[in-house]
């Protein structure tokens, strides 16, 4: 019942755990755009069939479409259950999951048909229609649509009345039959472009075409950005313009909103908000939950994530996705593992063992090198000849430049481990770092360190004291906490940018930037006690002297 409404409220549990499963959700609007709305295709959906179990007995959120034969144009329902305890899990229903809708009779039309793949297929009089059949079918029901031939592109093709037809040959058919449709042009070009008509179109001409014939398809805009931008209408367009292009057209496009935060954000959204409007639209992107991770979490939905939360997050659904790819979930215990460790699997970790399995789940990853390196994990590598030794972090930094020459983290703590070279030799490897990035905390904190008395650093024609060089590696990352101790060790007033900072305050925002650091803890209560400093305020409260002893476990 309930004609009236286009789509039922959706019910979810607001349930937390060391791993949190709770997400924001789509709009329900977005499954019911899917639906069918003409009577011969919509009145013959039944009720979907789902797992059965109590309460908190579900493994991971389900998108359960409830259609149930109301009539032409009617969605019923959508539910979005939470579930937790993989271990819980009814594994016998899991099957119901894979072909979750059913028809009473086949598709009569195009449309219906390339609906009915949109959302996933199902079984139709006890025949199970996958969604690249389904995409036949409809070419079946019509050889001349254009929306068929790229539907079954996206499927991935196949054979046609014994002729093979690849994804790219798909969209070519849907050109020759609509050389007006952008949605053609624009996998077209996702797929590389190739000549048409005697001209030939690359994967930028493809986008471009696609918005010159329509200005506000959004999707071209996208892949243009991706493709690394173009001119249109004789202006050019960076990456960066093409993504803000897309959300103008279509403020619902989880992909570009993710871009926008890669590329730092635009104004009135920070690169943290552009990942949480992302994640807002699509939960289950695991990238974007490691590069919300990244800049540290937030909150979505009122519900708040810390960084150890998102890349958790990352590593279930690299996981779960299909085929697993062993370098993404390395990539997320590799963050795990700089984060200090966490609870994974059902276990609490420690930094050094996500950091070896990080690297046993797969050796191709900077990253996880890079994660070795820092905890000193002490992994026993065996080279192709079957010799073996344990790592050192000098080892595990140049594994971590071989496969990323461009690593300037790497780079720079290389830099930090190498023993045996001059100072001026040590600083070379600081300008190689600062090179790959001019930014790099721990390389300014590292030319800084290297220098005594009067002597100085020299990049890019500049020569940078030892104060200088340490202010900017925590001006380009306030919450670089080794920077901030540093300063705090010269014993004076410094220069941080625009700010005059004293040495004890320096060693507040030491500990305020890494609140862990037994090491800035310590520092503070010793210059407290040298100064006959009481009380101090650290994070917007008033800290006594034992208390900050306290904190950081100090030895008189």
């Amino acid at each position: 019942r309930g004609h009236s409404s286009p789509c039922l409220t959706r019910r979810s549990r607001a349930l937390r755990d060391p791993e949190p499963e709770q997400l924001p959700r789509p709009p329900t609007a977005q499954l019911c755009a899917m639906l069918p709305t003409h009577s011969a295709e919509s009145q013959g959906f039944v009720k979907v069939v789902t797992e059965a179990g109590s309460r908190g007995a579900w493994t991971r959120p389900r998108r359960l479409l409830l259609l149930a034969g109301l009539g032409a144009g009617v969605c019923a329902a959508a539910a979005l259950l939470d579930h937790r305890r993989p271990e819980r899990r009814v594994e016998a229903a899991a099957p119901a999951f894979r072909d979750f809708v059913g028809l009473a009779a086949k598709p009569t039309t195009v449309d219906g048909w390339i609906r009915f793949a949109d959302i996933g297929g199902g079984v139709v009089d006890g025949v199970t229609y996958s969604k690249n059949a389904c995409a036949r079918a409809a070419i079946a029901a019509d050889p001349e649509s254009a929306d068929a031939w790229i539907a079954y592109g996206i499927t991935g093709g196949g054979d046609v009345g014994g002729v093979k037809f690849d994804p790219k040959a798909c969209y070519r058919k849907a050109i020759a039959l609509d050389a007006k449709s952008p949605k053609a042009w624009t996998y077209f070009g996702k797929e590389g472009g190739d000549i048409i008509g005697g001209v030939r179109y690359d994967n930028k001409a493809c986008y471009v075409k696609a918005i010159v014939l329509k200005r506000d398809y959004a999707a071209a805009w996208y892949n243009l950005g991706l493709a690394g931008g173009d001119h249109f209408h004789g202006k050019m367009f960076d990456p960066k313009e093409c993504f803000i292009e897309a959300l103008t057209h279509d403020a619902s496009n989880s992909d570009a909103w993710r871009e926008i935060g890669r590329l730092g954000g635009v104004p009135g959204h920070t690169p943290a908000e552009a990942y949480q409007r992302s994640l807002t639209l699509n939960p289950k992107h695991a990238e974007t939950w490691l590069l919300f991770g990244r800049v540290g979490g937030g909150e979505l939905h009122g519900m708040p994530f810390t960084k150890i939360d998102c890349f958790l997050r990352a590593l279930r659904l690299f996981r779960q996705a299909q085929p697993v790819d062993s370098n993404s979930v390395a990539t997320a215990l590799a963050e795990l593992s700089m984060a200090g460790g966490a609870n994974v699997d059902g276990k609490a970790a420690t930094a050094k063992e996500l950091a070896v399995k990080s690297l046993t789940t797969s050796k191709g990853v900077a990253l996880a090198w890079y994660a070795c390196g820092l905890t000193d994990c002490g992994l026993n590598n065996c080279d192709s000849a079957g010799a073996c030794a344990i790592v050192t972090p000098e080892f595990c930094f140049a594994e971590a430049l071989k496969i990323d020459p461009t690593f300037a983290k790497a780079q720079a703590e290389l830099a930090w481990v190498m023993d045996g070279l001059t100072p001026a030799d040590h600083a070379k490897y600081f300008v190689e770092a600062l090179d790959m990035d001019p930014k790099s905390s721990r390389a300014w904190h590292g030319a800084g360190n290297l220098l005594t008395g009067a002597a100085k650093f020299d990049f890019k024609g500049i020569s940078y004291t030892k104060e200088q060089c340490l202010a900017n590696s925590v001006v380009f990352d306030p919450k670089y906490s080794l920077g901030w101790q540093a300063l705090a060790e010269l014993g004076t007033t410094v220069k941080v940018g625009d700010a005059s900072i004293t040495s004890i305050q320096c060693s507040v925002k030491a500990v305020e930037a890494d609140p862990r650091s037994n090491v800035a803890w310590c520092a503070l209560y010793t210059k407290m006690e040298n100064n006959n400093i009481l009380d101090i305020v650290v994070s917007g409260e008033t800290m006594l002297k034992a208390a900050v002893k306290a904190k950081g476990s100090c030895s008189d």
